[in-house]
């Protein structure tokens, strides 16, 4: 059997509790990395591989020379899904990787990374352009080519000497998974009051904030749908997010759509894609939380802000306007008639053979090819009894009752758990809390303390005994 390492946070099919990935921050702070690493997962599952995840082993981690060992005996090949990698903030996992690389036998496969700086930049920030370079030539000793999310990153890589020879525009693997098919259709008659509608947002972007404000009493079924480790944490325990945000974000408990129990936080892509695929329309900055809708078909509207978002909307064609310019009075309905997907629909199974044949090159085997099907992968997902979507416990119901449970028996785990704690801790005193010792004085001596009656009579009996031994 041939086994793939990938750079991934779990098994798409282990169920991990809310609490648990909040405290091991198993999704590497945002939701939507979950979406593109289990896609590729699903695409390279093919009949005769296992599938395996790292568990972002290379990225939090110096790896030794034992596990290396281990990665190049057990696997034939390690796939790096990546999001926007090329950015300063993530240098030193991007020097770790390059490590690991050179010390591998096995082929590496880089699959949609992407830069992060300006729409119109033809280089990447200067600080990160070496670890960029090492980065990339490290991965083409290992690979036919490096997988990238759109042609701005394929603009960067070309300045430091990556020609299309070594690069491929690819977009993003979110929107293979479902096959060459996919298309997304409109409604003749729009939205109405009673449409159910999602929002996403980045937290710093005021317009598409106020537009989600205005939207919360016209629609009440639009529901709210965070996705960085900050807000699950809100979520959970009730813990303010710790920066200043505007106070037009939906960013505390107080706020309307946290208060009436329309927020949904999701840590599977299975249950985020079963969600959104009974909503009629999706809106937002979050590029991922976008393509997790088209994936299933559900019209969505991305207000892009940075280069990260509209490569990618470039791409895949993706319906977009600036979130700057926008107007922060603009309705949902009037974004879902700007929507048009004609090109989108034309464009995908384009893009789709396109990152089929960048897979076919860099001799990945993937459930696309002729008899590589795997109807099973997705009917192991419905069945593995993966978590819900963390809800506010404001809105009532079984549901959030049966999520405050959960969250009870999480934070109890036994006895031996509770002892051990230190917030909160009692630890008991015999016969009360003791007084404070005096200190001694030693200016004269201490005269010694009087034989107690009952240590007395015992010292008697015990002479009277010593005696009658002797006679």
């Amino acid at each position: 059997m041939s086994r793939i390492l990938l750079r991934s946070a779990k098994d798409p099919f282990l169920p991990v509790s809310p609490e648990a990935s909040l405290a091991r921050n198993v999704f590497a702070s945002n939701s939507g990395n979950m979406l593109f690493t289990q896609a590729t997962h699903q695409l390279l599952s093919v009949p005769g591989t296992e599938v395996v995840a790292d568990g972002y082993v290379a990225d939090r981690n110096d790896l030794g020379p034992e596990t290396i060992a281990k990665i190049n005996a057990e696997f034939d090949a390690y796939v790096i899904p990546l999001a926007n990698a090329f950015r300063p903030a993530f240098k030193r996992q991007l020097k770790r990787l390059t490590n690991v690389i050179r010390q591998l036998d096995i082929p590496v496969v880089i699959v949609g990374v992407g830069a992060q700086t300006n729409s119109r930049a033809t280089e990447l920030p200067e600080e990160i352009r070496e670890t960029v370079s090492d980065f990339v030539g490290a991965v083409l000793d290992k690979s036919a080519k490096v997988g990238v999310r759109g042609d701005i990153t394929r603009r960067c890589l070309a300045a430091l000497g990556f020609g299309d020879e070594h690069v491929e525009v690819i977009g993003c693997p979110s929107l293979y998974a479902p096959g060459r098919d996919l298309t997304v259709d409109k409604n003749d008659h729009g939205l109405s009051a009673d449409s159910l509608i999602a929002a996403n947002l980045t937290l710093s972007q005021v317009n598409a904030a106020k537009i989600i404000n205005r939207a919360v009493d016209r629609y009440p079924g639009m529901v709210y749908i965070p996705q960085t480790i900050n807000e699950l944490r809100m979520l959970l325990w009730g813990i303010p997010l710790p920066q200043p945000l505007d106070d037009s974000m939906p960013a505390t408990l107080d706020h309307p759509l946290y208060r009436q129990g329309r927020v949904r936080f999701f840590l599977d892509p299975i249950r985020w894609h079963q969600f959104l695929a009974e909503r009629q329309f999706a809106f937002g900055t979050r590029i991922h939380g976008n393509i997790a809708a088209l994936s299933v078909g559900t019209p969505a509207y991305l207000l892009a802000f940075d280069s990260r978002t509209t490569e990618l909307a470039d791409y895949h064609a993706i319906p977009y306007a600036s979130a700057h310019r926008i107007a922060p009075d603009t309705d949902p309905a009037e974004l879902y008639d700007r929507a048009d997907f004609t090109e989108f629909n034309a464009r995908h199974p384009e893009n789709f053979d396109r990152f089929a044949g960048f897979l076919d090159k860099n001799g990945l085997t993937h459930t696309y090819q002729p008899g590589q099907e795997n109807p099973q992968f997705r009917e192991r997902l419905a069945a593995a009894g993966l978590p819900a979507g963390v809800r506010p416990l404001f809105g009532g119901g079984d549901e959030a009752i049966e999520q405050l449970l959960g969250r009870l028996r999480w934070l109890y785990q036994g006895e031996d758990i509770d002892r051990a704690r230190e917030a909160g801790a009692y630890e008991p005193m015999p016969f009360g809390r003791l007084p404070e010792p005096k200190p001694a004085k030693i200016s004269a001596p201490t005269p010694a303390a009087p034989t107690p009656p009952l240590h007395r009579r015992l010292t008697k009996r015990a002479r009277r005994l010593a005696r009658r031994l002797r006679s």
